[in-house]
């Protein structure tokens, strides 16, 4: 969706990885991180995609978001594509390891209200 360089938090892969099979993880911030004795800092490779680019990747492959940026936002979009027809995908009753959740609380209280949605409504009905 944007250009990326040296700058912009650029995506890293260790190619080949996705040879290795399952890895060894541990918690890190949002995802799990590898941690196997076949990866190191070194064997990752950043790439530059440029607006309108596409990376398609094995899941398997070793990646990670670059820890080098500037100021800039970074845009991205991130699919994932099962393919439905794999026989042990199928044999495993088709299994996510993504959990995608909600906040059921209000983050602020009493918005919007009413008034707020039926002007909003309104206008774009315009």
């Amino acid at each position: 969706l944007v250009d990326m360089d040296e700058q912009s938090y650029a995506p890293e892969c260790v190619p080949g990885s996705h040879k290795f099979g399952l890895l060894n993880t541990v918690p890190h911030v949002a995802t799990p991180m590898v941690m196997d004795d076949r990866i190191h800092e070194t064997d990752f490779v950043a790439l530059h995609p440029k607006r309108g680019d596409l990376a398609i990747f094995s899941g398997f492959i070793v990646h990670r978001t670059g820890a080098r940026g500037d100021d800039r936002v970074r845009v991205a979009m991130s699919l994932r594509y099962n393919n439905a027809a794999e026989p042990s995908y199928v044999g495993h009753a088709y299994p996510t390891p993504y959990k995608y959740d909600y906040q059921l609380e209000l983050m602020f209280d009493n918005f919007p209200a009413d008034h707020q949605v039926e002007e909003l409504f309104t206008d774009l009905a315009r």
